[in-house]
């Protein structure tokens, strides 16, 4: 891996929303069905029917969410190597079989604290080929002109996900308890991302590990780059911050005075946000300067965390602040490929974007724990949004300092 000056990525003749359609459905599907998706926004609605079942506390219980992060801070490099060596499509089928198998087979658990953590790195190396290192990767390949609007597009999918999944996993449990609603739930990522993958789903990227396999020295090219730290860290405070809270976000409208069934409802109304993040942020990204786009939104959601830990107002104040982090958590993910690939190119995309996001699954591994961990030694969710408050504030003056650093200086490319 050598730095050298960049040369402008050419339109391709594809370059076509209508043309890419299918590649965006199937890859919306991948990503809002696996590892980003539906452990994530499904999290919260499973923590009271296991710590009733096995009387574990909550931070027990947002400890599994903690290791399957950082579990991804290794195997999501090594899903990023494995896209660029056997092909994105290969790498997705598999994984979306595997991580829909692994989800399921939490309805097996029978109360042993380390077997539920094994679980959750379980799925993590299961479905570590379904996160956005399988997805970008093609699609930044397809478009160029409109890449932060298809970037939105494709990740619209956890959108989708955090919009149904919270209210479908509470109706599940209520029905037929939560080891069914497990089973039911883990079969969606077969039966709906699989076929779309294997029909839409195409390599549009060239297998560069074939002509030059990844060495040390692009490793330590990569490591050495001041780009790849001043991308990272922020990422790392936003990470942090909304796995902190989003997880927590039903437990903590309850005790906010809002009954289970309309806490389900608000956090579902907040996938609502994601999605117009997902696409109003994409779009925006192709428009505007990207840092400022992502100081935006990331301040709003600082002032979210700060008005849920007001409290008072009920839904009618719960909502809006529910709503300015789900735009947040919608734009994160579009920013987060998209800075990489403005930063470093798309011939190595998959492996530079694997080794960046280390940094924002780390702050998401550290986020559920420490929230809910500082929730029960203070009592009260004040401690823990203000915190919150505070990552989200440090990631955007992070992000506005990087772009500054970029307009002073020639863009490079990492080949």
């Amino acid at each position: 891996m050598t730095l050298t000056e960049p040369t402008p990525d050419q339109p391709l003749a594809h370059d076509s929303l209508r043309r890419g359609a299918g590649v965006l459905v199937a890859s919306a599907a991948g990503f809002g069905l696996g590892l980003s998706g539906l452990p994530f926004y499904t999290v919260g609605v499973f923590l009271a029917p296991l710590t009733q079942a096995f009387r574990w506390s909550g931070a027990e219980v947002q400890g599994g969410l903690t290791l399957l992060l950082l579990a991804n801070v290794v195997t999501l490099p090594a899903a990023g190597a494995l896209v660029e060596r056997l092909g994105p499509r290969t790498v997705a089928l598999g994984s979306v079989l595997l991580f829909s198998l692994s989800f399921m087979s939490f309805g097996t658990l029978r109360g042993d604290l380390w077997g539920f953590y094994l679980h959750w790195i379980a799925m993590s190396v299961a479905g570590a080929g379904t996160l956005s290192v399988t997805w970008t990767r093609t699609i930044g390949a397809i478009f160029d002109r409109r890449r932060g609007l298809a970037l939105g597009l494709a990740m619209m999918g956890t959108g989708i996900t955090a919009l149904v999944a919270p209210s479908l996993a509470n109706a599940l449990i209520t029905r037929f308890g939560w080891r069914m609603a497990y089973a039911l739930l883990g079969a969606a990522p077969l039966l709906i991302a699989g076929p779309l993958v294997w029909l839409f789903f195409k390599d549009a990227a060239p297998r560069v590990a074939a002509d030059r396999p990844k060495s040390r020295s692009d490793l330590l090219a990569l490591i050495c780059d001041p780009r790849f730290w001043l991308l990272g860290a922020p990422f790392f405070f936003i990470g942090g911050a909304v796995a902190g809270v989003l997880p927590n976000l039903v437990k903590l409208l309850i005790t906010q005075g809002l009954s289970p069934t309309v806490g389900a409802g608000v956090a579902s109304f907040l996938g609502l946000f994601v999605i117009l993040g997902r696409l109003g942020g994409g779009f925006l990204l192709d428009k505007l300067w990207p840092h400022a786009v992502a100081a935006a939104m990331f301040v709003s959601a600082a002032a979210g965390c700060l008005l849920l830990g007001a409290g008072g107002g009920g839904v009618w104040t719960l909502a809006p602040a529910a709503a300015v982090l789900g735009l947040a958590a919608g734009v994160e993910l579009d920013l987060l490929p998209y800075l990489t690939a403005r930063a470093f190119g798309l011939r190595r995309l998959s492996s530079v974007l694997g080794s960046v996001s280390m940094f924002f699954f780390l702050g998401s591994a550290i986020g559920p724990w420490s929230f809910a961990w500082m929730r029960d030694v203070t009592g009260g969710y004040g401690t823990p949004l203000i915190i919150d408050a505070a990552s989200f504030t440090l990631g955007a003056a992070g992000l506005v300092g990087l772009g500054w650093r970029e307009s002073r200086a020639p863009r490079q490319a990492v080949e």
